[in-house]
């Protein structure tokens, strides 16, 4: 073997030292040297990753020759003092209680960047957060606030086996941008939070447990409690009480497997009537910029986690029928009837049974091609009109399946007065009411008129957005007149009909909502028709000099064409520049804030709402020209 492949391609440990250094051509030219405070799991998953990442990796301890054996050789375990001299960027991975144990390493810290990693023991919502406090203490420092929501086991073993996601927010974009390159290079994303200020949310972000199944798994118990009872009411308690029949043993297999069918088809219909309300919602409003109420909106991003649980039900359903057979009750009668002689094949019973077995089979094998498209790993490999027709048209195939399954299971029941027992209603008609609803909401939506023109909203049409004109002439036309309705308000005068086709024209709105008003011979043809100004002007003029002008009430042309080239920059800009056009157009075309704040869990929500409010109390004409100014300013950063 060649010497130079006999060679270890990393050197260990210098005879008699107890500094270790990586080999010069494992770290690139003009790398940052990074260094760790703290010896703890996650310091030594961390500078794992780093080494192996191609880093010069130098650690701080209190007892550098005690921790020494507990790293990787490459890293070089020194005192805490000498790691922050050396480094370029510092890991702080110590608990937050001793962050003022570092208060003797400021002056050498002083200009450089410290990555704050720690967590807090219980959910702070008052605040400071770890890292603002940690900002207080090293004021000449850049703090970034991140990894603390990447696991040790993540960093030792690698992306692929954790969340590639890493959430940083600094005061200072170049620590961040210094941060942000780190992770790329480890194989992580990073996610640009914003501000410090938005460090407390990332800390408690790793403490919430189950966030969003909370309702989802409460609205599941809460049906199964429901259910169980109503039908323990029916099936069990009611042949006690009226006929001294003891049935109890049907509440362990029998009430439980009539229960989660209800439950599973109760919660389908929950994942797809938030959408319908939506629809009509947007169609009552005429916009699809309106935001949805808060309940509405949690109840929107809950959808997939009720469908789990939904699909959870339908699955111990199908294993309980299965089990059904094996039951030493189901044995005893089945023997009985036979000694009794009875007739057990009756047709209507068999073709009712053969028929909604089949349906129930189709529905849950659709209802496990939604569970099994929800997960990241499926979803993520379809694109988004594939996953959209699983998860829309084929779920709606799978509820209307789940029904028609109900259906037949009750077949002529509701009308037999027998069923009635303590007069309450069968189970299935109750479950019935809140899928049939959203079939029937969906069933309007489908409707052509209907499905155009919501369509068209979601395409970005709006009902309020009308062109409004001026006619100063009394013999054209008076006062204010609104084109979209202009079959209603247009006079007997040609002229004033030219100035407003081409007025409308000028304007973009399309010519064949009122053209036919007018023949073309009902015009006369000394009339000279120009259009002048640019969008939004229009002039009618005729030999007897009369003059009609119009002003359209939409946003300047200034301001929509910003609106427009800030989606074309070369370059995008940062998530506070992005924050302030947000804030700026929603001012100038809303006004005020007139939204609660969203969610902890909803962060660029939160984050919008922010820059929004900050706006507060500006005109919107100011607004538009401080969107405008702010616009081309990008323009010339960024590229255009």
């Amino acid at each position: 073997m060649p010497e130079e492949m006999s060679r270890p391609l990393i050197r260990g440990r210098v005879d008699g030292g107890g500094s270790r250094h990586l080999e010069a051509s494992m770290s690139e030219a003009g790398a940052p040297v990074i260094g760790i405070l703290g010896t703890g799991d996650f310091s030594r998953s961390l500078a794992r990753r780093l080494v192996a990442s191609g880093y010069q990796v130098v650690v701080g301890s209190r007892n550098p020759k005690r921790s020494a054996a507990l790293f990787p050789e490459e890293a070089e375990v020194t005192s805490q003092m000498e790691a922050a001299s050396q480094a370029d960027l510092v890991f702080v991975a110590v608990f937050p209680e001793h962050h003022s144990t570092l208060v003797d390493l400021k002056p050498t810290l002083a200009g450089k960047t410290l990555v704050d990693v720690s967590n807090g023991l219980r959910i702070n919502q008052d605040g400071p957060s770890n890292a603002e406090q940690l900002a207080d203490l090293f004021p000449e420092s850049s703090i970034v606030k991140g990894f603390n929501t990447i696991s040790a086991w993540t960093l030792q073993m690698g992306p692929r086996d954790g969340s590639r996601q890493v959430l940083l927010c600094s005061n200072s974009s170049k620590a961040k941008t210094s941060v942000m390159q780190l992770c790329r290079r480890m194989g992580f994303i990073p996610i640009d939070m914003g501000l410090l200020s938005s460090s407390l949310e990332i800390e408690n972000l790793p403490l919430y447990l189950f966030p969003s199944w909370r309702i989802p798994v409460l609205c599941t118990l809460s049906l199964f409690i429901f259910f169980y009872t109503y039908n323990f009411l029916r099936d069990v308690l009611q042949p006690y009480v009226t006929a001294h029949k003891n049935v109890f043993y049907k509440m362990p297999i029998e009430t439980v497997n009539v229960t989660l069918p209800s439950v599973a088809l109760v919660m389908l219909a929950l994942v797809y009537l938030p959408g319908v309300c939506a629809a009509f919602l947007q169609l009552w409003s005429g916009t699809k910029y309106n935001r949805f109420p808060n309940w509405l909106d949690r109840w929107l991003t809950r959808r997939k986690q009720l469908g789990l649980c939904s699909f959870l039900c339908a699955a111990l359903h199908a294993i309980y029928s299965l089990c059904l057979p094996m039951r030493k009750s189901a044995n005893f009668k089945l023997l009985s009837a036979i000694k009794q002689g009875k007739d057990l094949w009756i047709e209507e019973e068999v073709w009712r049974m053969e028929l909604y077995l089949s349906v129930g089979i189709m529905a849950l094998g659709l209802l496990s091609l939604l569970a099994v498209t929800s997960l990241p790993s499926v979803a993520n490999t379809v694109n988004w009109r594939e996953f959209s027709f699983i998860q829309c048209t084929l779920g709606n195939c799978a509820l209307s399946l789940a029904t028609l399954h109900t259906l037949l299971f009750g077949w002529d029941r509701a009308f037999d007065p027998a069923q009635y027992r303590f007069y309450l209603p069968p189970t299935f008609i109750l479950v019935l009411i809140l899928p049939l609803t959203v079939l029937l909401g969906r069933l309007a939506l489908c409707v052509p008129c209907v499905a155009r023109r919501l369509g068209q909203i979601r395409r970005g049409w709006e009902k309020t957005r009308h062109i409004r004109f001026t006619l100063p002439d009394d013999d054209c036309c008076n006062g204010l007149e609104n084109v979209s309705n202009v079959a209603a308000s247009v006079t007997t005068n040609p002229q004033c009909h030219l100035s407003l086709c081409f007025a409308a024209f000028a304007s973009g709105v399309a010519l064949r909502n009122y053209l036919p008003l007018y023949a073309p011979q009902h015009i006369p043809t000394q009339n000279k028709v120009t259009i002048a100004g640019g969008v939004g002007q229009a002039r009618c003029s005729s030999s007897s000099s009369k003059v009609c002008r119009f002003q359209p009430a939409v946003m300047n042309g200034s301001f929509e064409q910003a609106v427009e080239d800030v989606k074309i920059l070369k370059q995008r800009p940062g998530y506070g520049v992005l924050g302030e056009v947000y804030g700026l157009y929603k001012q100038a075309t809303v006004g005020d804030v007139n939204i609660a704040r969203p969610g902890m869990f909803d962060l660029a929500g939160r984050g919008k709402w922010d820059a929004w409010e900050r706006r507060k109390g500006m005109s919107k004409e100011e607004a538009k020209a401080a969107y405008v100014k702010l616009v081309e300013e990008l323009k010339k950063e960024y590229g255009f």
